[in-house]
C-alpha cells in the first residue's frame, strides 16, 4: 500500500469490503476484482447481476491485480475479512467480512458518504457509454475552442481514432455545425449543470481543454480541493451518470447536441457483445444449439455462455425451449431454499432433475429482470 496516501486508502478500503459484502460466502475476493476492472467474461457479468454490484462494474478499469492482492492481503491480516470453506461438498473456499470489516464500511459510508456517489452507477449500462460520451464532449469542447480562433492545428486531448474521426464527421454536417457556431454546446452544458453546486460543475468543466486553456487532471483536482484521488474519480462517474441519464431522458428535442454525443451508433444490439448478438439473431431464426456451433464453428460452451447473456439482458426471448417454467421454478425455489446461488451446490441439491445449462439460465434470467425493474426505464 506503500503508493497510496493515507487518505486514499481510507476511500478504497470501505469502497472495496462494501463490494466483497455482496459475495461473502457465495464467490471468492478475486470476483469483485474481476467486476471493478469490467471484465466481459459471462461469469463476471452474472456475478454483477445476481449480487447486485452494477456501481462497482467498471469502476477502475485500470486496477492493477497486484494492487489487488495487496488489499486482500491487508484485510486478512488485519482481521476485516477471513477465508472460509464455501460448503461441506465444495472445495473452493470463500470468505467472510467480519464485524471489524462491516464497520470499515460503515465508517467510509459515514465519512465519504460512499452509497450516496455509487448509488446511480451502473457499469453493465453505461460503462464504456460513459468514457465515449465524456471523450467525445471533450474533444469537441476542444475542437470548437480552436475554431473560432482560427487555429486548425492543435494536439488533441483524445487519442482514441473513432472518437477523432466522429468529432471530424459530425462537424461536417451542416445542421451541426450551425448548432455548435450559435453556442448551442455551451447553452445546453450550463442547462444540464444547472441543478449541480459549483464544486460538481467546476469539476467537470475544470478538466476541459481549450485554445487559452489546458484542463486540469482529476489528479491535479484532487490536489486543489484535498479530496482523496478514489472519491474525485467516484464523483465524477456519479457526475457524468447523472447527467447521460438526463440527456437520454430529456432526448434531442431538449438537448440536440448532447444527445448526438450520448448516442450509441451501432447495428447490433447494445445490450449484447457482437459474438452473443450474433447467436441471438440465429436463435430468433429458429437454429438450435446443434445448428448454431456447426454454423459459426464455435464450442458448445461457447454458445451456452451467449444463451446466459441473452437471459441476463433480453427478458424478451423466449427461454422455455431450454428451460420449461416449471425447471425454471424448482431451480430458483431451491436457490432461495439453500441460500445460494453457486452452481455446483444446486446442482448436488438436484441433481439429474435439470443441467447446469439450466441452472445458469434461471438463473441470469431472474437476475436480469430484477435489475430491470429496479432500474427503470432508462430512455
Amino acid at each position: 500500500m506503500n503508493q497510496l496516501t493515507p487518505r486514499e486508502f481510507d476511500v478504497m478500503a470501505p469502497l472495496i469490503l462494501g463490494g466483497l459484502l455482496q459475495l461473502a460466502g457465495e464467490r471468492t475476493p478475486q470476483s469483485l476484482y474481476y467486476v471493478l476492472v469490467g471484465r466481459k467474461a459471462n461469469q463476471t457479468i452474472q456475478d454483477v447481476h445476481h449480487y447486485r454490484l452494477h456501481p462497482y462494474y467498471r469502476l477502475f478499469p485500470g486496477f492493477l491485480k497486484e494492487r489487488w492482492q495487496e488489499f486482500v492481503t491487508y484485510f486478512l491480516q488485519s482481521g476485516w475479512m477471513e477465508r472460509k470453506k464455501a460448503g461441506d461438498k465444495v472445495r473452493q473456499l470463500t470468505f467472510a467480512i467480519t464485524e471489524a470489516g462491516r464497520q470499515q464500511v460503515q465508517r467510509g459510508n459515514e465519512r465519504y458518504r460512499l452509497d450516496y456517489w455509487l448509488s446511480p452507477l451502473n457499469g453493465i449500462v453505461y460503462g464504456e457509454r460513459l468514457e465515449l460520451f465524456w471523450m467525445r464532449l471533450h474533444l469537441l469542447v476542444q475542437t470548437i475552442s480552436h475554431l473560432k480562433r482560427r487555429q486548425h492545428a492543435f494536439y488533441p486531448v483524445v487519442q482514441r481514432k473513432q472518437v477523432q474521426a466522429w468529432v471530424k464527421q459530425h462537424l461536417t454536417r451542416p445542421l451541426m455545425r450551425h448548432r455548435l457556431e450559435n453556442d448551442q454546446l455551451y447553452n445546453e452544458l450550463l442547462e444540464v449543470l444547472s441543478p449541480y453546486d459549483k464544486d460538481m460543475q467546476r469539476l467537470l468543466v475544470d478538466q476541459l481543454s481549450g485554445a487559452t486553456q489546458v484542463g486540469h487532471t482529476l489528479e491535479q483536482i484532487s490536489v486543489r480541493s484535498g479530496e482523496p484521488l478514489p472519491l474525485v474519480q467516484l464523483k465524477m462517474k456519479w457526475l457524468l451518470t447523472r447527467l447521460l441519464c438526463e440527456v437520454v431522458e430529456a432526448g434531442v428535442q431538449r438537448y440536440p447536441v448532447l444527445s448526438a454525443l450520448a448516442a450509441v451508433e451501432s447495428a447490433r444490439d447494445p445490450r449484447l457483445s457482437a459474438s452473443a448478438g450474433e447467436t441471438y439473431r440465429l436463435l430468433k431464426k429458429g437454429l438450435g444449439i446443434e445448428e448454431i456451433m456447426n454454423r459459426r464453428r464455435l464450442k458448445r460452451g461457447t454458445v451456452e455462455d451467449h444463451l446466459v447473456e441473452i437471459a441476463l439482458h433480453c427478458p424478451e426471448w423466449d427461454i422455455s425451449p431450454y428451460l420449461p417454467e416449471e425447471v425454471k421454478q424448482l431451480i430458483l425455489h431451491t436457490s432461495r431454499k439453500a441460500g445460494t446461488k453457486r452452481l455446483r451446490i444446486i446442482k448436488d441439491m438436484l441433481g439429474e432433475q435439470c443441467s447446469y445449462l439450466q441452472i445458469r439460465l434461471a438463473l441470469a434470467q431472474e437476475g436480469g429482470m430484477m435489475h430491470a425493474e429496479a432500474a427503470g426505464p432508462t430512455g
